[in-house]
Protein backbone atom coordinates (compact mmCIF):
# COMPACT_ATOMS: atom_id res chain seq x y z
CA UNK A 1 0.00 0.00 0.00
CA UNK A 2 1.12 3.50 -1.01
CA UNK A 3 1.46 6.16 1.46
CA UNK A 4 1.94 9.49 1.31
CA UNK A 5 2.53 12.65 3.75
CA UNK A 6 -0.11 16.03 2.93
CA UNK A 7 1.12 17.58 6.42
CA UNK A 8 4.04 15.99 8.25
CA UNK A 9 2.91 14.30 11.66
CA UNK A 10 -0.53 15.49 10.98
CA UNK A 11 -2.73 14.43 7.54
CA UNK A 12 -1.71 11.59 4.88
CA UNK A 13 -3.34 9.62 2.35
CA UNK A 14 -3.62 6.15 1.10
CA UNK A 15 -3.47 5.40 -2.97
CA UNK A 16 -6.32 3.54 -3.92
CA UNK A 17 -6.09 0.12 -6.09
CA UNK A 18 -4.52 0.29 -9.49
CA UNK A 19 -2.22 2.78 -8.96
CA UNK A 20 1.13 1.91 -10.81
CA UNK A 21 3.55 2.49 -7.86
CA UNK A 22 6.74 3.51 -10.63
CA UNK A 23 4.66 6.80 -11.34
CA UNK A 24 4.56 7.91 -7.60
CA UNK A 25 8.38 6.39 -7.05
CA UNK A 26 9.56 10.06 -6.50
CA UNK A 27 6.58 11.06 -4.22
CA UNK A 28 3.34 13.22 -4.72
CA UNK A 29 3.01 17.14 -5.36
CA UNK A 30 -0.29 18.06 -3.39
CA UNK A 31 -1.62 21.64 -4.42
CA UNK A 32 -3.77 23.97 -2.56
CA UNK A 33 -6.31 26.54 -4.29
CA UNK A 34 -6.01 29.85 -1.63
CA UNK A 35 -8.38 32.64 -2.03
CA UNK A 36 -7.56 35.96 -0.06
CA UNK A 37 -10.31 38.15 0.46
CA UNK A 38 -10.11 41.77 2.62
CA UNK A 39 -11.62 45.16 2.96
CA UNK A 40 -9.76 48.24 4.21
CA UNK A 41 -12.24 50.91 5.31
CA UNK A 42 -11.37 53.90 6.77
CA UNK A 43 -12.86 54.69 10.14
CA UNK A 44 -12.76 58.94 11.40
CA UNK A 45 -13.14 61.62 9.26
CA UNK A 46 -9.75 62.37 8.94
CA UNK A 47 -8.86 59.33 7.16
CA UNK A 48 -12.49 59.46 5.03
CA UNK A 49 -11.16 63.05 3.60
CA UNK A 50 -7.85 61.66 2.23
CA UNK A 51 -8.59 58.06 1.31
CA UNK A 52 -10.63 56.18 -0.53
CA UNK A 53 -11.66 52.15 1.36
CA UNK A 54 -10.99 49.64 -1.16
CA UNK A 55 -11.12 45.72 -1.19
CA UNK A 56 -8.41 43.31 -2.16
CA UNK A 57 -8.29 39.84 -3.88
CA UNK A 58 -5.59 37.55 -4.66
CA UNK A 59 -5.79 33.70 -5.84
CA UNK A 60 -3.10 31.68 -6.02
CA UNK A 61 -1.57 27.96 -6.24
CA UNK A 62 -0.18 26.43 -3.41
CA UNK A 63 1.88 23.35 -4.28
CA UNK A 64 3.89 21.30 -1.79
CA UNK A 65 5.92 18.47 -1.44
CA UNK A 66 6.34 16.79 2.00
CA UNK A 67 9.47 15.29 3.42
CA UNK A 68 9.93 14.40 7.00
CA UNK A 69 8.83 16.97 9.09
CA UNK A 70 9.24 19.95 6.22
CA UNK A 71 6.95 20.80 3.33
CA UNK A 72 8.60 22.41 0.51
CA UNK A 73 6.09 24.78 -1.59
CA UNK A 74 6.01 26.91 -3.88
CA UNK A 75 3.08 29.70 -5.15
CA UNK A 76 1.88 29.95 -8.90
CA UNK A 77 -0.76 30.78 -11.25
CA UNK A 78 -1.16 34.21 -8.73
CA UNK A 79 -3.84 36.77 -9.95
CA UNK A 80 -3.94 39.77 -7.57
CA UNK A 81 -6.54 42.79 -7.66
CA UNK A 82 -7.16 45.67 -5.67
CA UNK A 83 -10.23 47.93 -6.43
CA UNK A 84 -11.55 51.32 -4.72
CA UNK A 85 -15.01 51.47 -3.08
CA UNK A 86 -16.18 54.84 -4.66
CA UNK A 87 -14.53 57.33 -5.82
CA UNK A 88 -10.94 57.31 -5.53
CA UNK A 89 -9.45 61.08 -3.58
CA UNK A 90 -5.99 60.59 -5.57
CA UNK A 91 -5.52 60.72 -9.44
CA UNK A 92 -2.78 58.55 -9.14
CA UNK A 93 -4.70 55.68 -6.47
CA UNK A 94 -5.64 53.10 -9.44
CA UNK A 95 -1.77 53.52 -10.86
CA UNK A 96 -0.33 52.63 -8.17
CA UNK A 97 -2.81 50.26 -6.86
CA UNK A 98 -2.03 48.21 -9.90
CA UNK A 99 1.53 48.74 -9.84
CA UNK A 100 1.42 47.19 -6.14
CA UNK A 101 -0.39 44.53 -7.29
CA UNK A 102 1.87 43.75 -9.88
CA UNK A 103 4.16 43.76 -6.99
CA UNK A 104 2.38 41.60 -4.83
CA UNK A 105 2.28 38.90 -7.66
CA UNK A 106 6.10 39.02 -8.08
CA UNK A 107 6.70 39.09 -4.40
CA UNK A 108 4.70 35.44 -4.10
CA UNK A 109 6.47 33.82 -6.85
CA UNK A 110 9.82 34.70 -6.29
CA UNK A 111 11.16 31.86 -4.15
CA UNK A 112 9.94 28.77 -2.44
CA UNK A 113 9.03 28.16 1.10
CA UNK A 114 9.94 25.85 3.52
CA UNK A 115 7.29 24.89 6.19
CA UNK A 116 8.56 23.55 9.39
CA UNK A 117 5.78 21.08 11.27
CA UNK A 118 5.24 19.37 14.70
CA UNK A 119 2.72 17.36 16.00
CA UNK A 120 0.78 20.29 16.51
CA UNK A 121 0.87 22.14 13.21
CA UNK A 122 3.35 24.58 11.29
CA UNK A 123 6.16 26.08 13.59
CA UNK A 124 8.43 28.25 11.10
CA UNK A 125 8.13 29.13 7.94
CA UNK A 126 11.12 29.54 5.99
CA UNK A 127 11.83 32.23 2.62
CA UNK A 128 14.88 32.67 0.82
CA UNK A 129 17.37 35.79 1.86
CA UNK A 130 16.71 37.69 -1.07
CA UNK A 131 12.90 38.02 -0.55
CA UNK A 132 12.67 41.29 1.48
CA UNK A 133 11.33 40.72 5.34
CA UNK A 134 7.91 42.07 4.18
CA UNK A 135 7.49 39.54 1.71
CA UNK A 136 8.39 36.86 3.80
CA UNK A 137 5.35 37.68 6.22
CA UNK A 138 3.50 38.22 3.04
CA UNK A 139 4.22 34.45 2.42
CA UNK A 140 4.00 32.98 5.95
CA UNK A 141 0.60 34.24 6.42
CA UNK A 142 -0.92 32.91 2.29
CA UNK A 143 0.22 29.00 3.59
CA UNK A 144 -1.40 30.05 7.43
CA UNK A 145 -4.43 28.03 6.75
CA UNK A 146 -2.52 24.55 6.72
CA UNK A 147 -2.05 25.51 10.38
CA UNK A 148 -4.49 22.83 11.76
CA UNK A 149 -3.08 23.24 15.35
CA UNK A 150 -4.34 19.57 16.99
CA UNK A 151 -2.55 16.22 16.01
CA UNK A 152 -5.66 13.96 17.82
CA UNK A 153 -3.71 11.68 19.52
CA UNK A 154 -5.99 11.93 22.70
CA UNK A 155 -9.05 12.24 21.22
CA UNK A 156 -10.75 12.80 18.10
CA UNK A 157 -13.18 15.43 19.25
CA UNK A 158 -14.34 17.32 21.93
CA UNK A 159 -12.89 20.94 23.11
CA UNK A 160 -9.29 21.70 23.46
CA UNK A 161 -7.11 24.57 24.76
CA UNK A 162 -3.55 25.22 24.32
CA UNK A 163 -1.06 27.37 23.46
CA UNK A 164 -0.60 27.19 19.29
CA UNK A 165 2.72 27.34 17.71
CA UNK A 166 3.01 29.68 15.09
CA UNK A 167 5.85 31.26 13.61
CA UNK A 168 5.65 34.22 15.07
CA UNK A 169 4.90 32.92 18.79
CA UNK A 170 2.39 30.99 20.49
CA UNK A 171 -1.00 32.03 20.95
CA UNK A 172 -3.74 30.32 23.45
CA UNK A 173 -6.44 29.05 21.41
CA UNK A 174 -9.87 27.24 21.85
CA UNK A 175 -10.91 24.47 19.79
CA UNK A 176 -14.50 22.36 19.14
CA UNK A 177 -13.50 19.20 17.26
CA UNK A 178 -16.51 17.63 15.92
CA UNK A 179 -18.02 14.79 13.30
CA UNK A 180 -20.58 16.01 10.73
CA UNK A 181 -24.00 14.00 10.42
CA UNK A 182 -23.56 14.22 6.71
CA UNK A 183 -21.58 11.24 4.56
CA UNK A 184 -18.87 12.60 2.42
CA UNK A 185 -19.71 11.68 -1.15
CA UNK A 186 -16.84 14.31 -2.89
CA UNK A 187 -14.33 11.75 -4.40
CA UNK A 188 -11.92 13.37 -7.11
CA UNK A 189 -8.31 12.08 -5.52
CA UNK A 190 -6.31 8.81 -6.42
CA UNK A 191 -6.03 8.34 -2.83
CA UNK A 192 -7.99 8.71 0.61
CA UNK A 193 -7.16 11.02 3.24
CA UNK A 194 -6.53 10.04 7.12
CA UNK A 195 -4.76 11.87 10.40
CA UNK A 196 -1.29 9.98 11.16
CA UNK A 197 -2.58 9.74 14.65
CA UNK A 198 -5.46 7.84 13.80
CA UNK A 199 -4.70 5.77 10.76
CA UNK A 200 -7.72 2.84 11.52
CA UNK A 201 -10.07 5.86 11.96
CA UNK A 202 -12.80 6.35 8.07
CA UNK A 203 -13.33 10.06 7.62
CA UNK A 204 -15.99 9.33 5.40
CA UNK A 205 -18.12 11.15 7.73
CA UNK A 206 -15.59 14.61 8.07
CA UNK A 207 -14.37 16.35 11.29
CA UNK A 208 -14.86 19.76 11.61
CA UNK A 209 -12.56 21.74 13.64
CA UNK A 210 -13.39 25.13 14.98
CA UNK A 211 -10.85 27.41 16.55
CA UNK A 212 -10.65 31.13 17.86
CA UNK A 213 -7.60 32.80 19.40
CA UNK A 214 -7.68 34.75 22.74
CA UNK A 215 -5.72 38.23 22.30
CA UNK A 216 -6.58 39.40 25.52
CA UNK A 217 -4.22 40.07 28.38
CA UNK A 218 -0.89 37.53 28.13
CA UNK A 219 -2.75 34.81 26.29
CA UNK A 220 -0.49 35.64 22.96
CA UNK A 221 3.47 35.57 23.54
CA UNK A 222 4.03 37.19 20.83
CA UNK A 223 1.35 39.94 18.59
CA UNK A 224 3.17 40.12 15.80
CA UNK A 225 0.60 40.31 12.72
CA UNK A 226 1.55 36.93 10.86
CA UNK A 227 -1.65 36.00 10.52
CA UNK A 228 -3.07 39.60 8.11
CA UNK A 229 -1.79 39.18 4.58
CA UNK A 230 -3.41 42.41 3.56
CA UNK A 231 -2.00 44.07 6.67
CA UNK A 232 1.84 43.15 5.96
CA UNK A 233 1.51 44.29 2.27
CA UNK A 234 -0.64 47.74 2.96
CA UNK A 235 2.58 48.66 5.66
CA UNK A 236 5.39 47.62 3.54
CA UNK A 237 7.09 51.12 4.38
CA UNK A 238 6.18 51.89 7.77
CA UNK A 239 8.41 52.13 10.59
CA UNK A 240 7.30 50.88 14.28
CA UNK A 241 6.79 54.15 15.25
CA UNK A 242 4.38 55.19 11.91
CA UNK A 243 1.49 53.09 13.16
CA UNK A 244 -0.45 51.34 16.26
CA UNK A 245 -1.57 48.03 14.93
CA UNK A 246 -4.18 45.89 17.25
CA UNK A 247 -5.02 42.49 16.04
CA UNK A 248 -8.29 42.09 17.27
CA UNK A 249 -9.55 38.33 16.47
CA UNK A 250 -8.53 35.28 14.24
CA UNK A 251 -10.91 32.32 13.85
CA UNK A 252 -10.57 29.29 12.10
CA UNK A 253 -12.78 26.41 10.44
CA UNK A 254 -11.29 23.16 8.92
CA UNK A 255 -13.14 20.17 7.20
CA UNK A 256 -11.11 16.73 7.50
CA UNK A 257 -12.29 13.95 5.03
CA UNK A 258 -11.53 10.85 3.16
CA UNK A 259 -11.78 12.85 -0.04
CA UNK A 260 -10.90 16.16 0.78
CA UNK A 261 -9.37 19.14 3.32
CA UNK A 262 -10.55 22.79 3.24
CA UNK A 263 -9.98 25.61 6.12
CA UNK A 264 -11.44 28.78 5.97
CA UNK A 265 -9.94 31.69 8.29
CA UNK A 266 -10.60 35.23 9.22
CA UNK A 267 -8.80 37.79 11.11
CA UNK A 268 -9.62 41.50 11.52
CA UNK A 269 -6.91 44.31 12.07
CA UNK A 270 -7.27 47.80 13.45
CA UNK A 271 -4.41 50.32 12.40
CA UNK A 272 -3.74 53.94 13.94
CA UNK A 273 -1.68 55.72 11.25
CA UNK A 274 0.50 58.80 12.78
CA UNK A 275 1.89 59.99 9.76
CA UNK A 276 -1.63 61.55 8.64
CA UNK A 277 -4.03 60.84 12.08
CA UNK A 278 -5.93 58.35 9.88
CA UNK A 279 -7.71 55.29 11.51
CA UNK A 280 -8.53 51.95 9.32
CA UNK A 281 -10.13 48.46 9.93
CA UNK A 282 -8.74 45.41 8.07
CA UNK A 283 -11.20 42.26 7.75
CA UNK A 284 -9.65 39.82 5.89
CA UNK A 285 -10.69 36.10 4.95
CA UNK A 286 -8.65 33.14 3.25
CA UNK A 287 -10.00 30.16 2.12
CA UNK A 288 -7.46 26.89 1.15
CA UNK A 289 -9.13 23.87 -0.41
CA UNK A 290 -6.92 20.85 -1.34
CA UNK A 291 -7.19 20.52 -5.45
CA UNK A 292 -5.12 17.70 -6.71
CA UNK A 293 -2.42 14.89 -5.58
CA UNK A 294 -0.17 14.18 -8.23
CA UNK A 295 3.32 12.22 -9.39
CA UNK A 296 6.55 14.11 -8.19
CA UNK A 297 8.19 14.64 -11.75
CA UNK A 298 11.91 15.09 -12.14
CA UNK A 299 11.52 17.14 -15.93
CA UNK A 300 11.96 20.77 -15.53
CA UNK A 301 8.80 22.92 -16.43
CA UNK A 302 7.76 26.27 -16.12
CA UNK A 303 5.94 25.55 -12.01
CA UNK A 304 7.82 23.08 -11.06
CA UNK A 305 10.25 24.20 -8.31
CA UNK A 306 11.47 20.99 -6.85
CA UNK A 307 12.76 20.19 -9.97
CA UNK A 308 16.48 21.00 -8.92
CA UNK A 309 18.14 17.67 -8.99
CA UNK A 310 14.52 16.48 -7.38
CA UNK A 311 14.95 18.07 -4.70
CA UNK A 312 14.55 21.84 -2.95
CA UNK A 313 17.63 23.92 -2.44
CA UNK A 314 18.49 25.07 0.56
CA UNK A 315 16.60 28.21 2.35
CA UNK A 316 18.09 30.47 4.37
CA UNK A 317 15.93 32.51 6.57
CA UNK A 318 11.84 32.13 7.82
CA UNK A 319 8.84 34.11 7.64
CA UNK A 320 8.74 37.09 9.74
Amino acid sequence: MMIITLLPFLLAARFDSGQDPEVWKRGAEVTYFIHNHATKIYSNDHGKSNHSDMSFDVQTMLTCQSIESKAYCFYHDTQVKSTYLGDSKRGRSEIKSAELDIWTKKTLQQDAITIDFTKNGMSTVWVGIEVEPIGRNMMGALAQPLDIGLDFSSALTGNFERKVNTSRGNCHSKFLVTRSPALSHQKKLPASLFLVARPDEDLIRPIEISRMMEMDGDKCDDRSFYYSFFMNRENRHTKDTDVDIKFNSFENFMTISNANFTSFSKVKVSINDHRDKSKYVIDESASLTLQKIEPMLCEKDKYNEFNRDCSSEEINNYAG
